[in-house]
């Protein structure tokens, strides 16, 4: 798994033009506008394009499309890994209750061993999430310091 710097992401969607962008099809080429598709002007070009030294004609329409997208999808895809993060290690304490419960009823051999099976699994499964996670986090070539 590599790391993603929420924060360095995030940090570069804050510099950015503010959205939404759209992709306006100049007839030659596409070009980011800022806006609605509906803001254009009498002649029916975009209202509000990138500031000037900023723009370019892209070629393909489903890559200014996407570029267009990117500018408000980024910041949602941050608050969703954010969000799930933080369901995941919300989950941590019971992963760690049921853990030690699979290891007593283990010694124990009170209960089905079909059911310690699948409870050591779904921690397994959990610790490996969180193994993931804890590395990307720590991960130099994604933190503060790494070079891009």
């Amino acid at each position: 798994m590599t790391g993603i710097d929420i924060d360095a992401i995030r940090k570069l969607a804050d510099a950015a033009t503010d959205g939404p962008w759209w992709a306006w099809d100049r007839g030659v080429g596409y070009v980011i506008a800022l806006g609605e598709p509906s803001d254009v002007d009498k002649y029916n070009r975009p209202a509000r394009e990138l500031p000037e030294g900023m723009r370019t004609d892209i070629g393909r329409r489903e890559d200014a499309a996407f570029i267009a997208a990117a500018r408000t999808l980024v910041p949602a895809l941050c608050d969703e890994i954010e969000r799930l993060r933080e369901q995941l290690y919300a989950q941590k304490p019971v992963v760690e209750a049921a853990q030690a419960w699979a290891e007593t009823v283990e010694s124990d051999g009170e209960y089905a061993t079909e059911d310690a099976d699948r409870l050591h699994h779904a921690v397994e499964q959990y610790r490996l999430m969180d193994i993931a996670l804890t590395t990307a986090r720590n991960d130099p070539a994604y933190g503060p310091e790494a070079t891009r």
